[in-house]
C-alpha cells in the first residue's frame, strides 16, 4: 500500500466507508478489458502524430516488422497532469497499466503543479512523485510563483495552471497533455453552464479531444463515473488526497455538485447530463462545418492578422451562423482571448445590417477591433485590432521570440551589438507609417497595397524600432534601408490559408 506522506491525509478504510455508500460503486472498478475503449482517444492521437511526422529514412526489411509492431525508437511523448486527487492519481494508474500492455509506442511524462494555496500541497505533489517513481514515470512539480489574487482565485488558479503544464510540456517535447475530467466533472460543467444562459457551444461542455493553442488536449474519463476510478485506486490499495476547497459553498461548481444528487432524482442523472454535451457538441460541430466554409469562401486574410470580409454574402445567413462569424474573426483577429458577450455581437450584426441594407459606410469598434464597413464602397468589411488600444512595449534580445498579443511572434537574428539602445516592438502608430513609407515605399502584401486598405489597419502592424524610428514592419518589406540584423515574423495558425481567390471581393 502506498502511504500519503503527509499528517492530515485521508485513511485508507474511511475512504471504502464512504464509497461503498454510494450505489454506483456497483459499477466497480475498471479493468484491462475497458483500456482498449477507454484509451481510445490516445490510440487514435498517436497514430495520427506518427502519420503526420514520419520519418523518412532507409531501414531494412526486418526493422519494418519491427515498427509495424508498435516497437518504433521515437514513442509519442504525453505528459499526464497529476495532482494527488483519486481521479487524476487513477489517470497515472490505468495509463500507465495500458501503456505497458498494448505497447503502442507512447512515453508518459507526468506534472503536478503546486498552486501553494494550501500547506499540504507541496506533499501531495511529493507523493505524486513517488508513486510516479515506483512505475519509472518520470515526474516534475510545477510551482505557481508570485502574487495570487483572491477576486477570482479559481480562473486565476486555472490559467496558471494550464500555463505551466503548455511551458513544461513543450520543454519535454510532449504535443499532448491529458487530463482527468470524468463524468461528474462535465454533468456539473453542463448545469453550470446552463445557469449562465450558455448557447450550444457552452453547452457541449468538456471534449474529448481539444486544441489549445500549441497543445492538443485529451480527456479520456468523460464518459467514467468518478466511482469507477474510486474503485480502480481502491483496488489496487493506492489512497488519495482531498482539496478542502473542492466543498466551498463560495464556489459555484461546490454548489452545483451539491446539487446533483436532487437532480438525479429527477431523472437529470450525469449520465443523461453527459449524453446532452455529447448532443450539443454535435451540434456545435455541424454548425462550425458552416462557418468554416464561410470564412474559406467570403473572408480574406489582410496583413497584420486582420480580415476581409464580404458582406453581402455575411447578411444572407442566419442570425446564429453571423454570431458565430464575429466570435471567430474576433478570435482571431484580437487574440486568444474571451470574445465580447453576445450582446455586443448582436450590437454589432445590427449595424453590419443596416450598413448592408442602407448602402451607407461606418465604422464600429468591438473587443478591441474596428470593424470598417463598407469601405470606400465595396461590399464588405476590414475587422482590424484598434489602433492603441493595448499598447505593447516589449524590448528583443537576439534569438528570443517575443510573442505579439497571441498573434505571432519576433525574433531577432544576425550577430549585431546594439550597445545601450535595445531594439524595441510595439505598434507602428501614425508617425511610424509616415517614417516607413519614406524609407521602404508602399506596403505591399500580396493583393494588398496601400490604397486598399484602411491607415488605422496599417499604423495597428507590430513593428521593430531601433534608435528611434522602425526598421521592419510585419507585412511590409523594406528594400531601401535594411537593419544591420534580421527581423523574423512568424504568425500563430492561420485558419484562411486555402484562400486564393482575390480580385472578387477587393
Amino acid at each position: 500500500m502506498s502511504h500519503l506522506p503527509f499528517a492530515k491525509k485521508c485513511r485508507l478504510k474511511s475512504k471504502v466507508a464512504n464509497v461503498k455508500e454510494d450505489r454506483k460503486l456497483a459499477d466497480g472498478p475498471l479493468h484491462e478489458d475497458d483500456y482498449d475503449a477507454l484509451f481510445a482517444c490516445l490510440a487514435e492521437y498517436t497514430d495520427r502524430y506518427k502519420a503526420n511526422n514520419k520519418v523518412h529514412e532507409r531501414v531494412s526489411w526486418l526493422s519494418r516488422i519491427v515498427r509495424l509492431k508498435g516497437q518504433s525508437s521515437d514513442p509519442v511523448r504525453i505528459l499526464l497532469a497529476v495532482s494527488g486527487g483519486a481521479d487524476s492519481l487513477a489517470l497515472m494508474v490505468l495509463c500507465h497499466e495500458w501503456c505497458q500492455r498494448a505497447d503502442i509506442g507512447i512515453e508518459l511524462f507526468v506534472a503536478s503543479v503546486d498552486h501553494r494555496l494550501r500547506p499540504e500541497s507541496g506533499d501531495e505533489c511529493a507523493y505524486v512523485a513517488q508513486l510516479a517513481q515506483e512505475r519509472g514515470l518520470s515526474h516534475r512539480t510545477l510551482v505557481w510563483e508570485g502574487e495570487k489574487s483572491h477576486a477570482n482565485l479559481q480562473a486565476e488558479a486555472r490559467e496558471a495552471r494550464y500555463r505551466l503544464l503548455t511551458d513544461y510540456a513543450e520543454e519535454m517535447s510532449c504535443h499532448c497533455l491529458v487530463l482527468a475530467h470524468h463524468l461528474n466533472d462535465q454533468a456539473e460543467t453542463v448545469v453550470m453552464r446552463l445557469l449562465r444562459g450558455s448557447g450550444v457551444s457552452g453547452l457541449g461542455a468538456m471534449h474529448e479531444v481539444q486544441r489549445q493553442g500549441r497543445l492538443t488536449l485529451l480527456r479520456p474519463f468523460l464518459s467514467v463515473p468518478k466511482t469507477r476510478l474510486v474503485a480502480s485506486l481502491l483496488e489496487r490499495k493506492i489512497e488519495w488526497a482531498e482539496d478542502p476547497s473542492n466543498n466551498k459553498k463560495s464556489y459555484l461548481r461546490a454548489r452545483v455538485r451539491a446539487m446533483m444528487p436532487v437532480l438525479a432524482e429527477e431523472g437529470c442523472s450525469p449520465e443523461r447530463l453527459g449524453a446532452t454535451a455529447r448532443r450539443m457538441q454535435r451540434a456545435d460541430a455541424a454548425l462550425s462545418t458552416v462557418v468554416d466554409k464561410f470564412f474559406q469562401d467570403e473572408a480574406l486574410e489582410a496583413p497584420g492578422h486582420s480580415l476581409w470580409v464580404n458582406l453581402s454574402s455575411y447578411c444572407a445567413l442566419a442570425e446564429e451562423f453571423r454570431l458565430r462569424i464575429l466570435r471567430k474573426a474576433l478570435i482571431y483577429v484580437a487574440g486568444p482571448a474571451y470574445p465580447p458577450r453576445e450582446i455586443k455581437l448582436l450590437a454589432m450584426d445590427e449595424a453590419l445590417q443596416s450598413a448592408y441594407s442602407r448602402q451607407y459606410a461606418q465604422k464600429r469598434t468591438v473587443g478591441g477591433c474596428c470593424f470598417d464597413m463598407l469601405w470606400r464602397g465595396k461590399d464588405g468589411f476590414f475587422i482590424y485590432r484598434e489602433p492603441g488600444r493595448n499598447p505593447l512595449e516589449s524590448p528583443l534580445f537576439l534569438q528570443k521570440p517575443v510573442d505579439w498579443l497571441g498573434l505571432c511572434s519576433v525574433r531577432l537574428a544576425g550577430e549585431v551589438d546594439f550597445g545601450d539602445e535595445r531594439p524595441v516592438l510595439h505598434a507602428l502608430g501614425q508617425e511610424g507609417r509616415l517614417i516607413y513609407e519614406m524609407k521602404a515605399g508602399f506596403l505591399k502584401s500580396g493583393a494588398w497595397n496601400d490604397d486598399n486598405l484602411p491607415v488605422p489597419l496599417i499604423e495597428a502592424l507590430p513593428s521593430v524600432w531601433w534608435r528611434g524610428e522602425p526598421c521592419a514592419v510585419m507585412h511590409w518589406s523594406n528594400e531601401r534601408d535594411k537593419p544591420a540584423f534580421r527581423v523574423e515574423f512568424e504568425e500563430n495558425d492561420t485558419i484562411f490559408s486555402s484562400n486564393t481567390d482575390l480580385g472578387r471581393m477587393i
